[in-house]
Formats: C-alpha cells, structure tokens, sequence
C-alpha cells in the first residue's frame, strides 16, 4: 500500500466502478420489493484492524461511501456485515451511512456491547447489533433493545424494516 498506492487506488477504483455497476442495475430491478441493502467486508481481524484505520480512510472509505450512497439513494437501510475488531472506523461506517452493523464476535476488544454503546450513541439513527447469546440491540439513542435472532439474521434482500425497530 505504502510503496505503490496509485496501484491501491486504481484497484479499489476498478472494483467500485464494477459493484456500483452491479448494484445500480440489481436496485433498479428490485424497486419496491427491497428495504435492505446487505454488504459485507472483514477489514480486521480478532486483535484488530488488518490495516491502519488510515490507511483504511485513505483506500477504502471512499468505496463504501459509494457503495452506501447508491443504496440510499434508491431509498435502502445499509446492513454491513464485518467480522473482526472494527471499532477504529466504525464511526466513519456510520458518517457515510451505515444503519446497522452486523458481527458476531461481541467478544473481541473493542466490540464488547457497553463499549460499542456508548461510541453509537453518538450518532444518529445507528444501530449497531451484537449477536451473541443475550442478543442486544445497541441504538444510537444509547438505549438497548433484546431482539429477536432469527428476525435480524439477513436471508433475502427484501429483510423487514422491522429489524429497525425495537422489540415490545
């Protein structure tokens, strides 16, 4: 990244240009029928983040930034899936848009629920779910909500907005 970031660049670029492609067709033919966009990307590991949260800034903060735009611009809630350590740059997911953030690794340092909690109830409209036995809900309000697994696990692109809501 550090001896050849034009080659970085050039190569998020090329893979952005093709998923926003991809995706602006895929939204187009799923108007109406969809509520969730559901995205993926593991940029830490159990200790921490693979790369500088930086150089992440740098690389690949513009990609999802993209990525989360078109979603929202065809009226979609951004489900991001992410293993490993994030917290560093979770709260730039959240800036460009990130509405719920799934891990299943509550565990780690910097994923414990209070923790993450207190860093989401900085902002608004974030939830952050945590999958781990108590299933808690962490809302950018600071509140909490026990929900239900099955009814936030994603298994099709047309997921309820009622994952966005709290459980009674």
């Amino acid at each position: 990244m550090r001896l050849r970031p034009d080659l970085i660049e050039a190569t998020v670029e090329q893979a952005t240009c093709f998923w926003y492609e991809m995706y602006k067709w895929y939204f187009a033919a799923a108007r109406g029928k969809a509520d969730i966009f559901s995205m993926g990307d593991d940029f830490a590991g159990q200790l921490g983040m693979m790369i500088d949260p930086r150089d992440w800034r740098r690389f690949l903060e513009l990609a999802c930034r993209k990525l989360f735009g078109l979603a929202k611009d065809h009226g979609l809630h951004v489900w991001f899936h992410s293993c490993g350590a994030i917290s560093p740059i979770l709260p730039d997911l959240i800036d460009i848009g990130l509405d719920m953030w799934e891990t299943v690794q509550a565990h780690l340092p910097g994923n414990e629920p209070e923790r993450l909690n207190v860093q989401a109830a900085a902002v608004q409209n974030a939830i952050v779910k945590v999958q781990d036995p108590s299933k808690i809900a962490l809302k950018a309000d600071g509140t909490t909500d026990a929900i239900s697994g099955a009814s936030l696990r994603p298994t099709a692109v047309g997921l309820a907005v009622e994952a966005l809501k709290p459980v009674r």
